[in-house]
């Protein structure tokens, strides 16, 4: 049987042939394998680094307590995740669940240092809340003492006094934003743009304007914003929400791209497919034909870099059959697609897989997990160089003493009983330490587990490891021997000395 081969010249069959190869190492045998590799090819100059997958919750099939009360979110997919730096919380809505097979729009805020769950309601029924739905967006910003007070102007709210606004420490008000999604309930696509704000804490429905901006491409004007699921929005710093591709009725997929300006309300279509006809009909292109933009797709990734000014895209799928392996940037400046040029160890196509940056500075970003239909749930997180333009794969497996490990400079090392199954749909988020977390998705069955993950040379090592960092590493030096040593309350090691 042949088998394929990816952008990098390996075979599915070489990797699962090495992924029968890999053995348990106890961790100390793995610290000691590290550092003879790292001896015998001393001559490469590669620091190995080493970073650890915790799980924070497992997954349970019941959520209720005694009295009938859910305790924490169902198993879920397609919902959506943002973090409160103030709060170090991570905040959870909608998504798909189990329990009547339906979409949902339960709010939940999970306490990261505590590990515990609050689902939070509205205070009466009139209050604004939207309505159940999956395949949403939803992205976190925070607004200035007057920028906050512009917008409860525009809402007709009350405004709130800020205290501490003259203090030295300028107070920031977070907002949380939602748009789109799809109800299985009602079989409809959404278009509406919700804001949490927790100041007032509570939802506002914003009634956006749209533009009206000639194109030179299309030579025509977009009047509204289509429906859709399935999209990406991503926050260019706290002043604009990006809005990009996704999947309407008839699951046709577009590829445009929206600007929403936070202060004035108003939606600014900076990109359309000029092959994307009045109904929504993505029409395929020859292959003869050179693409200079991606095709309509959904379930990709995006990612805004401040440095660049731009958005990265990547994976996706186009009307159930054909997913992508292909990186774009979105310069946003000046409103042009460019195909990326990658080099080093690939992903295959993937989507319903995450993307991520761990701030917009960085230099960095990172992919998760997935599907496709050749390999299945993906597992692997991949590091892209923005600079350099070269992916590396970070193994979620403990390698052996054969050095394999050392050929990308970096690995991710995980204990089998933390590692996450491979999944889909799942939500993730960045803490203010800069640690990843995902929750929930789908692989057999759908989940509501959450697991925090160190990712090699970024980020700050907890304090409570420096004692065990720095004695296993004097420990490993001196080849001494070593007695299991219990990691459940260790985020991470770095295999070199503070």
């Amino acid at each position: 049987m042949s088998c394929s081969t990816n952008d990098c010249g390996r075979t599915s069959q070489q990797d699962q042939t090495e992924e029968e190869e890999e053995h348990s190492y106890s961790l100390y045998e793995f610290y000691l394998n590290s550092l003879k590799t790292k001896n015998n090819e001393s001559e490469k100059n590669e620091e190995i680094e080493i970073c650890f997958w915790n799980k924070l919750q497992d997954d349970v099939e019941d959520v209720f307590d005694e009295s009938g009360f859910a305790t924490r979110p169902d198993r879920r997919f397609r919902h959506t995740a943002v973090y409160s730096a103030k709060e170090d919380a991570m905040y959870v809505f909608g998504g798909f669940v189990e329990e009547g097979n339906e979409s949902q729009n339960d709010f939940w805020k999970f306490d990261i240092p505590s590990r515990t769950w609050t689902e939070i309601y509205p205070t009466n029924a009139n209050q604004v809340w939207p309505s159940p739905r999956m395949e949403h967006c939803a992205a976190m910003i925070s607004l200035t003492p007057t920028r906050f007070k512009l917008f409860e102007t525009l809402m007709g709210q009350e405004i709130i006094p800020s205290h501490q606004e003259n203090s030295a420490t300028t107070y920031l008000h977070n907002q949380m934003y939602i748009f789109g999604g799809y109800s299985s309930q009602k079989t409809q696509f959404n278009n509406d743009l919700y804001c949490f704000d927790f100041t007032h804490y509570k939802f506002f429905k914003i009634n956006y304007k749209v533009t009206q901006q000639l194109f030179y491409l299309n030579v025509k004007r977009v009047e509204y914003v289509k429906e859709r699921s399935r999209h990406t929005m991503v926050a260019s710093g706290d002043e604009k929400l990006y809005i990009l591709g996704g999947m309407t009725f008839l699951s046709h997929c577009l590829m445009d791209v929206w600007e929403y300006d936070i202060d004035t309300q108003t939606m600014t279509c900076l990109w359309q497919d000029r092959n994307e006809d009045e109904s929504g009909s993505d029409l395929t292109k020859s292959n003869e034909e050179e693409q200079d933009h991606p095709e309509p797709r959904c379930s990709h990734s995006c990612v805004y870099s401040r440095k660049e000014n731009a958005l990265y895209v990547f994976g996706g799928i186009r009307r159930g059959i054909k997913s992508f392996q292909e990186l774009w940037k979105f310069d946003i400046s000046h409103k042009l697609w460019i195909a990326v040029d990658m080099h080093g160890f690939v992903p295959v196509e993937r989507f319903e897989h995450i993307s991520f940056m761990l701030n917009d500075l960085s230099d960095y970003l990172f992919i998760y997990g997935g599907y496709n239909y050749r390999h299945g749930c993906l597992d692997y997180i991949y590091q892209f160089c923005l600079s350099t333009k070269t992916w590396i794969r970070l193994q979620n497996r403990n390698y052996t003493v054969g050095g394999k490990f050392a050929s990308t400079g970096s690995i991710l090392f995980v204990d089998y009983n933390e590692t996450p199954i491979s999944r889909v749909g799942m939500s993730c988020i960045v803490t203010k330490d800069y640690h990843t977390i995902i929750f929930g998705g789908k692989s057999c069955t759908l989940l509501n587990d959450a697991f925090v993950c160190f990712l090699p040379g970024h980020g700050r090592l907890p304090s409570v490891t420096l004692e065990f960092h720095n004695t296993l590493y004097r420990m490993v030096l001196e080849n001494t021997n070593h007695q299991d040593t219990s990691l459940s309350d260790c985020c991470i090691v770095t295999f070199h000395p503070l």
